[in-house]
């Protein structure tokens, strides 16, 4: 009984923390859309590119993957999700980044680097 209870548990509170990361990962992408992807100052439309990554599959690994995708010096930042096997990635302004750099940075991560998506 004991173990049973523990088992759901656990089936419990990474069900809960899949939700947590799946609706911060939808209110960032709102908040791209909504607010960042235009300069209220100088009107110039911020570049980002999605690209299928295989291999996660869990919260820790988009964590990772984040964290070197943002080590590019051109990135202003990512977002990684696991259920989709993707991340989007956002350009500093007047910055050029290359998809060479991109794969390499997903491998480092453990993963495996997929096409880029148009959107």
């Amino acid at each position: 009984m004991n173990k049973l209870y523990i088992g759901s548990l656990i089936i419990f509170v990474i069900i809960i923390s899949n939700l947590n990361a799946q609706s911060a990962i939808d209110h960032s992408n709102n908040d791209i859309q909504d607010d960042s992807q235009i300069s209220s100052t100088n009107n110039v439309l911020l570049d980002t590119l999605v690209y299928e990554v295989y291999g996660m599959d869990c919260t820790g690994c988009h964590s990772a993957l984040e964290k070197q995708i943002n080590k590019i010096g051109s990135v202003e930042y990512s977002i990684a999700d696991w259920v989709k096997q993707e991340v989007m990635i956002v350009v500093k302004k007047d910055s050029i980044i290359k998809d060479k750099e991109i794969y390499e940075k997903i491998k480092e991560a453990n993963f495996t680097p997929g096409d880029q998506i148009i959107r």
